[in-house]
């Protein structure tokens, strides 16, 4: 059966200042009416494409790990398709359509091989990180070489492990075999 999924975001009460945890509800058919902070899906592109912020996905999947004692929680530098994926695995285990969602990032198909040994070869010409930022100065070691570079060349010339994973999550580098 083909569920829409309603999901209401975790929303924080004024006067009481108390965190009104996040729900989600599985309907049998579909919905065409949306408002009051409710937004319906049946598919991760629903969630991508909706109006939630990248801060609502991620607390929403946040609150549903900490209620649920799930050590899989997304971190706010995780890209929207990432956690995207996680509520939408928790909309699933709402409907009992799949086990709750207490995956790795490896099961998501969003895990970065390992480069050691390896070679990073760059996917854009241009530097899209934010000038004078930790992020930039990595991504510019492997724009300055017009060959792919290895992964102990990066992190010798100051390049950080974390921004090389950015990158590759954002698809503008890429690890390669010698």
């Amino acid at each position: 059966m083909e569920y829409t999924y309603a999901i209401t975001p975790p929303r924080v009460i004024l006067e009481s200042k108390k965190i009104v945890a996040p729900k989600i509800v599985a309907f049998g058919e579909e919905v065409k009416a949306q408002g009051n902070g409710i937004y319906y899906c049946k598919s991760v592109e629903d969630i991508i494409s909706s109006l939630m912020t990248n801060e609502q996905i991620v607390w929403t999947v946040n609150e549903f790990c900490e209620n649920n004692k799930s050590p899989h929680t997304c971190d706010d530098g995780g890209p929207r398709l990432h956690a995207a994926r996680k509520l939408f695995d928790w909309c699933l285990a709402s409907s009992g359509s799949r086990v709750p969602a207490v995956k790795t990032d490896k099961a998501v198909g969003n895990k970065m091989p390992s480069p050691k040994g390896k070679f990073l070869k760059k996917l854009v010409e241009k530097n899209p990180r934010k000038e004078a930022t930790h992020g930039f100065h990595s991504m510019g070691i492997l724009i300055n070489y017009d060959e792919p570079v290895s992964y102990e060349t990066y992190l010798a010339e100051g390049g950080r492990p974390q921004d090389l994973r950015h990158d590759w999550n954002k698809g503008h580098v890429e690890i390669v075999n010698g």
